[in-house]
């Protein structure tokens, strides 16, 4: 339907089409909308549809020829376009010709531009070296003339700038055969140059002129004798080192001493006096130094580090000698030694700050200041176990001899003992940066294990000293007949004292196990960078690899250990840990065997009294008597055995605490021989007897 009606009964206007121009134009909508009855114009008549038909046909014919024009001029323009498009085509493509060539012309400019700057290059090369040349020779025929004037000239510049000449033109013309005896007279000029600059440079460096110095240093430079400058300038210095040192051994040496045993008392205060005045004096040089030097020498601060590397490299012998004196001492105490390394470390820690960053020189200079304590942290594993046995030593010296005042002392002893070996773990660190903790390990675990072998030694002694035989064999006839022995609760109480020390000593020996496990792994992660510290120290990290650079293979051993450490179940006192459980064993096998052996001996007779009772029993049954079901008389082996329990328990009182007796007497031997008794076949009495005596 293309009719629309805008107003039911109004003239409609239709010269517009905007109303279809929309997409979304729905001609029902609109339709129904327009056709809806409306107050002027309730009815719709024909004439009226008509009317808009009408109207509606004359705006198509309109619109039609309009639309038609258009079309009619757009298909007159497109021919014309056309050809304007192809002519614009011929011109673009001529033009890309012409730049194409444009093109080509400047590349191969660029190209002859290129080679002739390459050739004048080549020509200004070439002209350089003929001018090079010239004056080379040139210089060349005025060799020998200056070489025989400068040699009776004493003018210090006169002869420093023409040496400078003669070294530039000898470097070319050197090789040449009339000039091969030209070098050892520059060679004598130079010397004859040094020998005159000699005591000005002294002078300047005693009077701190900074001025004198320069011109000094730039003469030494000129002739091309730097290094003899640095070598000057350096013994310069170690004169105040020597002076200091040589004061030192003379005032030592000197001072009377009232006895050779007191100046060997005397001997560690006096080598570690030795060893703080000397670093002392090379720092005091240090500091004083880096101020002239920055004022004098270009690189000075490489200077002062060479300087240092100097003085810590000649006196690293005597510094070692030292060292070696105090070494050779009888009953040295590590901690001496750790006196004077930790005034090394001082040193080092100061040197660094004087010097600035770490860097390859400032390792050099540690790498010698901790080289005269690299013998001594070698053998630091034999000195520490030295001291340990000495320690040990010592216990059996003072020990008491009775038995009840050597375990009473036990549990002291080993604490020493146990603090002596975790001093030396602990001087490891301090001493060597844990790096022979792989050769102390194992020497402190065979300390331990000596120890726990000589208590076990000692269990032995009193379980002999408690009548006790290890294998409990049957007694003889002859035995049997001797009168059986009161119990001594003196054993008892010695036994169960002594459980008590080994239980506490077992614990002891754990804790050090666990904590030298947890401490050495855990060092060892950090010395060997698989772990970052959580307060990292630049100093101990550059000590610590410079000492492991100065070793490849202690790395290699060091990593092993850590590996070892690392798996479960790694005890590194493992002989220790072995030794421990053999003497727990040992002492609660002791403990309840003393308590109950009385007991075992009384029942060894229990086969004759069995045997007595059944041949009373058969009398009675003969004679035809009726006798009551218990005995007449107690027995006296049931009355003993019942006596020793009751007394057992009052003894064991004291000891009742869940602390006092950690470790199970029933991991011991068996209280009764199957052999010797059987108590299934008890009669009546005995049996009522017995069961009062386990209950008490």
């Amino acid at each position: 339907v293309f009719c629309c009606l805008f107003v039911r009964g109004r003239t409609m206007s239709l010269s517009s089409a905007s109303a279809f121009e929309d997409d979304n134009f729905d001609p029902k909508k609109w339709i129904n909308a327009q056709l809806r009855p409306s107050k002027s114009n309730p009815e719709l008549t024909g004439q009226t549809l008509q009317s808009l038909i009408v109207q509606l046909q004359s705006t198509y014919s309109v619109e039609k020829e309009k639309l038609e024009t258009q079309s009619n001029q757009v298909v007159t323009m497109i021919p014309r376009s056309l050809r304007d498009v192809d002519r614009m085509r011929r011109e673009s493509g001529k033009l890309i010709e012409s730049l194409v060539t444009f093109e080509n012309k400047i590349r191969s400019m660029e190209s002859a531009t290129l080679d002739t700057i390459k050739t004048l290059g080549q020509l200004d090369k070439l002209k350089g070296r003929i001018e090079n040349s010239s004056r080379s020779l040139e210089e060349a025929d005025q060799l020998l003339k200056m070489i025989s004037d400068n040699e009776e000239s004493s003018d210090v510049e006169t002869i420093s700038s023409q040496i400078h000449k003669m070294r530039s033109s000898l470097l070319v013309v050197g090789s040449l055969p009339q000039f091969k005896d030209s070098q050892s007279r520059i060679s004598r000029l130079q010397n004859k140059l040094e020998s005159l600059v000699f005591p000005r440079l002294l002078a300047a460096l005693s009077s701190r002129n900074i001025e004198e110095s320069r011109y000094c240093h730039k003469l030494f430079q000129e002739m091309g004798r730097e290094q003899e400058m640095k070598a000057y300038y350096f013994r310069h210095q170690q004169k105040a080192v020597d002076e200091m040192w040589r004061s030192l051994l003379s005032s030592s040496s000197s001072s009377p001493s009232p006895s050779p045993s007191a100046s060997d008392q005397n001997l560690p205060a006096t080598v570690h006096q030795r060893f703080v005045a000397f670093y002392e004096q090379v720092l005091s040089t240090t500091t004083s130094e880096s101020a002239f030097a920055s004022q004098v020498f270009e690189n000075h601060h490489q200077l002062i580090e060479e300087m240092v590397q100097h003085l810590l490299t000649t006196y690293c012998a005597p510094l070692s000698s030292q060292i070696d004196l105090l070494s050779s001492q009888k009953g040295l105490k590590v901690s001496i030694l750790i006196g004077l390394y930790d005034v090394c470390l001082n040193f080092v820690s100061q040197i660094v700050g004087i010097l600035g960053p770490s860097n390859k020189s400032t390792a050099q200079v540690v790498s010698k200041a901790l080289e005269p304590f690299q013998k001594v942290q070698s053998l630091f594993s034999s000195l520490q176990h030295s001291e340990i046995l000495a320690i040990v030593h010592g216990l059996k010296k003072a020990g008491s001899r009775d038995v009840q005042g050597q375990i009473l002392s036990m549990g002291e002893g080993c604490g020493r003992v146990l603090l002596g070996c975790q001093g030396a773990v602990e001087n490891c660190k301090r001493l060597t940066h844990f790096l022979e903790i792989d050769s102390l390990l194992p020497l402190v675990d065979d300390v331990l294990a000596s120890y726990l072998a000589e208590i076990s030694s000692f269990v032995t002694l009193l379980r002999s000293l408690s009548g006790l035989s290890p294998l409990a064999p049957s007694p003889s006839p002859a035995d049997k007949s001797k009168a059986k022995p009161k119990q001594d609760w003196t054993l008892i109480q010695n036994a169960l004292q002594l459980l008590q020390k080994t239980s506490s000593i077992s614990q002891s020996v754990s804790n050090f196990d666990r904590s030298v496990r947890g401490k050495v792994e855990s060092q060892l992660r950090e010395l060997l960078g698989m772990k970052e510290s959580d307060r990292p120290d630049p100093i101990s990290s550059l000590i610590s690899s410079t000492l492991l650079a100065r070793s490849p293979s202690k790395a290699l051993s060091l990593h092993k250990l850590w590996r070892d450490l690392s798996e479960v179940g790694s005890r590194p006192m493992s002989r220790a840990m072995a030794g421990v459980g053999e003497v727990n064993g040992e002492v609660a096998s002791v403990a309840f065997d003393t308590m109950f052996h009385m007991i075992r001996d009384r029942l060894q007779d229990y086969p004759l009294q069995k045997a007595q009772w059944e041949s009373e029993a058969r009398l009675e049954s003969v004679s035809g008597a009726e006798l009551p079901s218990f005995s007449v008389s107690p027995s006296p082996l049931i009355s003993a055995v019942g006596e020793h329990l009751m007394t057992l328990a009052q003894q064991l009182e004291p000891f009742a605490s869940p602390s006092s007796l950690p470790l199970p007497l029933s991991s011991s031997s068996s209280l009764f021989d199957p052999s010797a008794s059987d108590l299934d076949d008890l009669g009546p009495s005995s049996s009522s007897s017995s069961s009062s005596s386990s209950s008490s």
